[in-house]
């Protein structure tokens, strides 16, 4: 189904002839592939007729949550607001869709907006929630990225390695940019988090690498054989962030 696309909705219109329902999964399968390739006319095709011959299909919860990330995906973000508006219930899925879609166009007031939205509607954000909106952070203004930090701290997610990922990566841009805030963030806040991640991962490695290759080179290099010691394997960012540091001593 996934090799192609155009196949699988071809045989989904002229198969699916009779009132029973294809199983949810077959159309949650077939808007994640249309997201992966941005086929926006698909989706959308998709969209009415599936609910159209299944009305009862657009109280689905899973299924609902896939076409926001397919129209986010796209670009698309009216209608996939317009489609969140329209849910009778949300999860915390719902939310991070919508969320990573404002974030991933930019759009930083909308992303604090939803995520204000979704405190008081009082869903607890996941592990995944954070990182989307942490991404949105403008460079020079750490502030904001603060305050999701505390947010995170509060609710006991910060020790997660996506969560600590989104803020090592957060800080380290903002310090880089000569992000402005009462606190001082330098590069010893962002190995400090690091440090106190629980469960490592090569992401954890690469974005500490990076926060020093070009502020404490030598430092990047030892973690980059801290890392190899500890049995991670290094993909090719971590290697390109390696070799960055090394230029500095050329």
């Amino acid at each position: 189904m996934h090799g192609n696309l155009e196949q699988a909705l071809s045989l989904l219109y002229t198969h699916d002839t009779t009132h029973s329902s294809m199983p949810i999964q077959t159309y949650a399968t077939l808007f994640q592939d249309c997201a992966k390739r941005k086929c926006l006319q698909h989706g959308m095709a998709l969209h009415h007729y599936v609910f159209d011959k299944h009305p009862r299909a657009q109280n689905n919860l899973f299924l609902t949550n896939h076409i926001i990330d397919m129209y986010c995906k796209c670009g698309h973000l009216e209608y996939a607001h317009h489609v969140f508006d329209k849910m009778l219930h949300r999860d915390v899925v719902s939310w991070t869709a919508l969320i990573s879609g404002y974030a991933q166009s930019g759009l930083v007031r909308e992303c604090f907006s939803l995520f204000s939205s979704l405190l008081a509607s009082f869903c607890r954000p996941s592990e995944f929630t954070f990182p989307c909106l942490l991404s949105a952070c403008e460079e020079l203004d750490v502030k904001c990225g603060m305050q999701v930090h505390a947010v995170a701290l509060k609710i006991a997610v910060d020790a997660s390695v996506y969560v600590a990922n989104a803020l090592i990566t957060m800080y380290s841009r903002c310090s880089a940019f000569g992000g402005c805030y009462d606190h001082t963030v330098d590069i010893a806040d962002c190995y400090m988090l690091f440090r106190e991640t629980s469960q490592k991962d090569i992401v954890s490695w690469t974005t500490i690498m990076n926060v020093f290759a070009e502020r404490d080179p030598e430092q990047a290099f030892l973690l980059f054989c801290q890392l190899h010691r500890e049995n991670f394997v290094p993909n090719w960012h971590t290697f390109s962030t390696a070799l960055k540091a090394c230029a500095y001593f050329v």
